[in-house]
């Protein structure tokens, strides 16, 4: 997903600029000194139109996450995976740099994808479990969470531990979207609009749910300058 959020705030904040200066002197402002902007569609070599979020490794490698697969740009051009190169699924969640050379891909099925040095393959967990993986989430004292359709879990030595996210009702809470770190907790997203729980706040030293908010669908949560927490809705 784009951030959308400060998209949002930058767009109110010109729009507010621009009316201002309309109302005064009844003319469009005129914009110098404007950034180029390069457009890459299929045409160019990106897998799908639809991207929902864009990551960048180590090593500068440019990660295209799309409704239609995986674009990894180098620079000057796209390498592209989908199911005819081995991914699990068109619809790819999150991806995760694990070295180097090796980046979790995760898909819309139980199934994660190993991407090693180019080449796609099946990431096997040590029992044979995974879960749908939407977001992955390494924290600053390196626990690995995971965001999925069937809850929270961490990943440890490969494996993937159900953490308890519960509800006031003491239900457990599906379908989790995006995990952000603030302090000692992690507030989390989830992506269904039918779900009572939009947004919630897990301490991580206590393992269990501490609030929920319930009113609007979420669309997006960032974290401003470590302290203010903004949401679009």
């Amino acid at each position: 997903m784009h951030k959308r959020c400060l998209h949002l705030f930058a767009y109110l904040f010109i729009a507010t600029g621009l009316t201002a200066q309309v109302a005064k002197t009844g003319e469009l402002p005129t914009f110098r000194g404007q950034y180029p902007f390069v457009y890459y569609t299929p045409n160019d070599g990106l897998v799908n139109s639809r991207v929902k979020k864009i990551w960048q490794d180590s090593r500068g490698l440019m990660y295209f996450i799309t409704n239609g697969g995986l674009s990894v740009y180098d620079g000057t051009r796209f390498n592209n995976y989908n199911v005819q190169d081995g991914l699990s699924n068109e619809v790819v969640n999150d991806v995760l740099e694990i070295s180097p050379d090796s980046i979790l891909v995760a898909t819309n099925i139980a199934q994660l994808n190993l991407l090693t040095n180019g080449k796609l393959s099946v990431y096997k967990t040590t029992d044979n479990f995974s879960p749908v993986v939407n977001h992955f989430r390494k924290s600053s004292e390196g626990t690995l969470y995971v965001a999925c359709d069937e809850g929270l879990y961490k990943m440890e030595g490969h494996r993937f531990i159900p953490l308890p996210v519960l509800n006031k009702q003491g239900e457990p809470i599906p379908n989790l979207a995006e995990s952000i770190e603030w302090g000692d907790y992690l507030i989390i997203s989830t992506w269904s609009p039918a779900q009572k729980e939009k947004l919630f706040l897990y301490n991580k030293q206590q393992q269990k749910v501490t609030d929920a908010y319930t009113d609007s669908w979420i669309i997006d949560v960032v974290i401003h300058n470590g302290k203010e927490i903004w949401i679009s809705v």
